[in-house]
């Protein structure tokens, strides 16, 4: 009881102190249920909600809070004070006499240390363009939008590559990374540093250098020797390679109330569903490997694809998403991994089976058809990350790309679109065959 008040104070304290922060047009209500969170897993039972200036914890106690002097105080409901909390970025971080702990709004996904979590807004936007801040959130050509950045294109100007590459020092190593960072991706089923990364900035633009020692491997758990798709996509260890950062291009699902819903029309990046076939269990449930809500897909979205992807009045125009991923939200009503599962409230997020067969998304409502509504191609930057790339003469430059949906049938499977444009299982531990269509649900004014 003691221990969960004094959370209740620090969570209350992070998200207010935070919203004057980010952006002076930000308004964010701070109303809602907060989620303890240890080692990165949520805790659905332990649970802290705020309405008003009322408080009410998952045991049935509650009280009020006020605000003094940059801090939040709190009082039982009888009035006795009881704790004052502290902030960081609009998560929060809870510390006592029982250590540190961490209590997320419904829908947060980041760290303390993430401010892309950081508020819905109430900027004035026209065109795109807030008129408050008197900067440009996106660009709107028919029913496409242009959203935040994200490296694409490969780098092929000689001279250029070469002033890059200078400018990046030294090439990383497995026990020195130097100025790059590595991608921590899994090899022979551990994580190992072989592939990296840095960003440059250069004539104002933005790039990003890949460079790896090994090949990706494409199936998991295996070592890169038994299969990768970067190699088959035409690069090679040892060399640094250069993409362009570029505006993403979405397609809007849907126009509703001054929001849009929007699929990314490349296949950006490619990524594991979970780097293991096996379930586990957390708090006495059994977690299948093809669980959305614990997948790392899942996490990999909302944290590094939306920081890198995203400015912050960006990210204060990017809503949170109701996700059905029960029964009804896949392919029929006898689904077992799908009705253990819980819905969620996502940033970004992958469609699901279901959505691929809306006929208002664009999509065929049958789901023998091949549709090509469904086929995307892979960016070079997916390219490189070792997504599968179709030299088929009829799907030239097509790809997979992950759904969120589970398989009815296999726990380590989840449903993904083949190149050809038809919906099939990929396994959700191999690392490079299926790329990433991120999909999420913007403010347009």
């Amino acid at each position: 009881m003691k221990r969960k008040i004094t959370l209740l104070a620090l969570v209350l304290v992070v998200v207010v102190l935070s919203t004057s922060v980010l952006f002076a047009c930000n308004k964010e209500t701070n109303d809602g249920k907060y989620y303890l969170y240890e080692d990165g897993v949520k805790d659905e039972n332990s649970w802290i909600e705020i309405k008003g200036n009322k408080w009410i914890d998952d045991a049935g106690d509650g009280g009020t809070f006020e605000e003094k002097g940059g801090s939040l105080e709190f009082y039982d409901e009888n009035g006795e004070w009881i704790c004052s909390g502290k902030v960081s970025n609009g998560v929060l971080v809870i510390e006592s006499l029982l250590g540190s702990s961490e209590y997320r709004k419904d829908g947060v996904t980041g760290s303390s240390d993430d401010k892309s979590q950081q508020g819905n807004t109430d900027h004035n936007i026209v065109g795109g363009i807030c008129e408050n801040c008197g900067v440009t959130a996106y660009t709107r050509e028919g029913s496409y939008i242009y959203f935040g950045i994200y490296p694409q294109s490969k780098v092929t100007d000689s001279a250029l590559k070469s002033t890059l590459t200078g400018s990046a020092g030294a090439l990383p190593t497995s026990s020195n990374s130097g100025s790059w960072t590595s991608y921590g991706y899994y090899i022979d089923g551990s994580v190992s540093n072989f592939m990296w990364y840095i960003d440059k900035e250069y004539d104002g633009e933005k790039y990003r250098g890949v460079y790896f020692t090994s090949y990706r491997p494409c199936f998991m758990p295996s070592s890169s020797s038994f299969n990768s798709g970067q190699d088959d996509n035409g690069y090679s260890t040892g060399n640094v390679y250069w993409f362009k950062y570029e505006p993403i291009k979405w397609r809007m699902l849907s126009e509703n109330d001054g929001k849009a819903l929007m699929l990314a029309e490349l296949i950006l990046d490619s990524q594991e569903f979970y780097p293991s076939s096996s379930s586990h269990t957390e708090n006495g449930k059994t977690i299948y490997a093809n669980n959305w809500e614990y997948s790392t897909i899942r996490k990999w979205l909302n944290e590094t694809f939306y920081n890198v992807a995203f400015n912050d009045l960006q990210k204060a125009l990017i809503v949170g998403t109701e996700l059905d991923n029960k029964t009804t939200a896949h392919n029929g009503s006898s689904n077992s991994y799908a009705t253990c599962q819980n819905n969620t409230t996502d940033k970004v997020f992958l469609l699901s089976y279901k959505d691929m067969l809306n006929p208002s998304y664009g999509f065929s409502s049958s789901s023998g058809n091949y549709d090509t509504a469904m086929l995307k191609k892979t960016s070079d930057y997916a390219q490189v990350q070792g997504a599968y790339t179709s030299t088929d003469s009829s799907f030239l430059g097509n790809g997979w790309w992950w759904l969120r949906s589970p398989n009815s049938y296999d726990s380590d499977y989840a449903f993904c679109v083949h190149f050809d444009g038809g919906v099939v299982n990929g396994y959700v531990s191999d690392p490079t065959r299926n790329g990433v269509v991120p999909a999420l649900t913007i403010i347009l004014s």
